[in-house]
């Protein structure tokens, strides 16, 4: 590095990047604006280049040979273990590196103890900082974050402190860097993606992060529309699996229709079996044996009688009482067992006392331990619960 130049550090996320040069007394930030930058991607090459040529020139930035440190968020990582082949972790690679939703992609591998870590970025956002700082700087290193290590916590961005450590730490920390290209100029029109990447060639032996370079992988063009065909599929084995339970549940339903109806034709035989009752017979509840009659505003109630399986035949009798009322709109509906047992009569605010007590007393010749209730937001007029 020549006498005249001097030593930088830049710590870049995605809303902001922090800049000290030797000798500051504490760091430059510079925020990006909404419309040059977002979600990791460069919306205005030409706007941000301009932005920070302003920035340089404005705080008369010293020429530095700068160590760039990419923060977590600007990062995609991927672990591998070192345990599968050669050609099956290489393709296991090139198949993350193609998901990375950037234009052209900047890649390195890294190789630890019994597992490699695969990090990529934009590169169009690397390279619109090395052709800015190229004026009277050059970025020569250009790292992530999480090498450094947990002595580096760069959560609310670069202090003094760090950046001058991670200065007397330059020359270890050079081999880590990712590929940089000065020479890179993006296209306005991109015709396809590429991938800058750095690769161990060796990954077997070695326990230290060691890491290699390797040239560029190729992209396969039909990578999104495997995904999309997969995509596909899955969404219509939802549609059959849902189709199927609907199936399933109708078909239970007409299961329950049916045995209602023939409980009811079993009640209207015994009903004509026995045209009348003494006043000494007592009912199997031991109520007296008082026949009621419906009122036309009960006759035009809506009733749902719900139940768990244990009810389904003292559910079907309800129905049979409510109908030879004269309730004309009472259904029946299963449903999931509770830890809430009881046997309840819920009515709406518009039901009378006495159209409350006369079906409850329906309920219980069934169930004798039914109890009324009443709920404001019920969707019937009745709700009967037996669980």
């Amino acid at each position: 590095m020549p006498e005249n130049k001097t030593f930088a550090v830049i710590y870049l996320d995605t809303q902001y990047f922090d800049y000290y040069a030797l000798h500051f007394q504490t760091p430059l930030r510079f925020t990006f604006t909404t419309d040059t930058v977002g979600h990791m991607d460069v919306l205005s090459i030409d706007k941000l280049t301009g932005q920070l040529t302003s920035f340089i020139t404005n705080y008369k930035l010293p020429s530095a040979s700068i160590l760039l440190i990419l923060s977590d968020r600007m990062l995609f990582c991927k672990e591998f273990n070192l345990i599968a082949p050669d050609s099956s972790e290489n393709e296991d690679i090139k198949n993350f590196l193609d998901m990375v939703p950037f234009e052209h992609v900047l890649s390195k591998v890294y190789k630890l103890d019994r597992k490699i870590i695969v990090a990529a970025t934009n590169q169009d956002f690397i390279n619109v900082f090395t052709r800015a700082f190229k004026v009277s700087s050059q970025i020569d290193v250009c790292i992530p974050s999480f090498l450094l290590g947990k002595e580096f916590n760069l959560d609310k961005g670069l202090s003094n402190e760090y950046a001058r450590l991670l200065i007397e730490k330059l020359g270890s920390i050079k081999m880590w860097s990712l590929p940089l290209d000065h020479d890179y100029v993006a296209p306005v029109l991109p015709k396809s993606r590429t991938v800058n990447n750095a690769h161990s060639d060796n990954l077997k032996d070695s326990t230290d992060l060691q890491p290699e370079d390797q040239p560029k992988l190729n992209k396969p063009n039909n990578t999104r529309i495997f995904a999309m065909v997969g995509i596909f599929l899955l969404l219509i084995g939802i549609l059959v699996f849902m189709f199927i339970q609907q199936s399933i549940q109708n078909n239970k339903a007409d299961a329950l229709a049916k045995a209602n109806n023939q409980a009811k034709l079993k009640q209207q035989q015994a009903n004509a079996n026995n045209n009348s009752i003494t006043p000494n017979t007592v009912l199997p509840t031991g109520e007296p044996a008082t026949a009621f009659t419906a009122t036309t505003e009960e006759q035009n109630l809506t009733v749902s009688v719900q139940y768990t399986t244990n009810y389904a035949s003292q559910a079907a009798q309800i129905v049979n009482n409510l109908n030879g009322f004269g309730i004309k709109n009472v259904s029946s509906l299963p449903i999931s067992s509770s830890s809430n047992k009881q046997i309840v009569v819920l009515t709406s605010d518009k039901l009378s006392a006495a159209s409350r007590q006369r079906i409850l007393s329906q309920v219980q010749k069934v169930e004798s331990n039914a109890i009324l209730g009443s709920n404001s937001q019920l969707s019937v007029d009745v709700l009967i619960l037996l669980q």
